[in-house]
């Protein structure tokens, strides 16, 4: 018997549902509840969700970021860091999740997927660090 991927869960249920409203939808998504529920898959709901998630947003040109700092940032940073988003992974929409961590020295980390952008001060610090030592 082959092993259903949580991606490959997802897709099925994105191309399945794709472009699809009301009683439509509300079936294939009851469906797509009951075979996870008689398959055993119910507990790798919260993996296909945000699988399909994943799926949706790259359809459509989402991006979701993460920005970390200090302090909340202004309105003004927030669309900075927006725009360079758009232009760097050519998104139309960004979602952007502004989140306070006390424990950076200052500065901002960002993450977009599996990518990390670290601009905090610790991290050039230890980069500063690296270098003097390697060099």
């Amino acid at each position: 018997m082959a092993t259903l991927s949580t991606k490959n869960l997802a897709q099925a249920i994105y191309e399945a549902s794709h472009d699809k409203e009301g009683k439509e939808l509300s079936v294939i998504l009851a469906n797509a509840t009951q075979m996870l529920a008689d398959k055993n898959l119910l507990s790798r709901s919260k993996d296909i969700l945000q699988s399909l998630q994943d799926i949706f947003d790259k359809e459509n040109g989402v991006v979701r970021v993460y920005v970390e700092s200090t302090n909340k940032l202004s309105k003004d940073s927030l669309d900075e860091i927006e725009s360079e988003i758009k232009k760097r992974y050519k998104a139309k929409e960004v979602y952007i999740e502004a989140i306070i961590n006390e424990e950076h020295l200052g500065g901002i980390k960002i993450r977009v997927a599996d990518e990390i952008i670290d601009l905090t001060l610790a991290h050039r610090i230890k980069a500063l660090q690296d270098h003097l030592i390697t060099h």
